[in-house]
């Protein structure tokens, strides 16, 4: 466990060039979370402009995604979460997304489709599953229409 946390805290500080860039990264996150990025909100800091935020991340989800593979992320979710034998596989990979969510978007209440792509990667795995246990490892040749619906609606 400590050495996950160990390369998460390694990679992090790798991410942002923390040792060779520590006065950038800390003006950063002063921008994040002082009075500037109130110039930035799209809500309010009220719980109604939470979920107004939440909704809006969604919609930006989903356009980014494009509604098949959004719909596949969302049915993976329910079904990984639900299974036990996956549940705790789920639940670590949400764990970034939700971390992502509540420390960057829900702190700065302003989202872009820039930001929900660390989201939709996860949500893209997701869907991956969803879309294994719905194609399965069948060879039927009478579900190629169906397999292939999903990719072929903006066509």
């Amino acid at each position: 466990m400590w050495s996950a946390a160990a390369a998460a805290a390694l990679t992090f500080a790798a991410c942002y060039n923390v040792v060779f860039n520590y006065a950038g990264f800390r003006e950063h996150f002063r921008m994040l979370t002082g009075p500037t990025v109130a110039n930035y909100r799209i809500v309010e800091p009220t719980l109604a402009g939470h979920v107004q935020l939440a909704r809006y991340t969604v919609d930006l989800m989903a356009e980014s995604m494009g509604w098949p593979l959004f719909l596949a992320a969302v049915t993976g979710v329910v079904v990984a979460v639900a299974r036990p034998a996956t549940r705790a596989a789920a639940l670590w990979l949400l764990l970034p997304a939700v971390t992502y969510y509540v420390g960057v978007v829900d702190l700065v209440l302003y989202t872009y489709d820039r930001f929900v792509l660390p989201l939709c990667i996860i949500g893209s795995v997701f869907a991956g599953f969803a879309l294994d246990g719905w194609i399965g490892h069948s060879s039927r040749t009478s579900d190629a229409p169906s397999h292939a619906a999903p990719w072929t609606w903006r066509a």
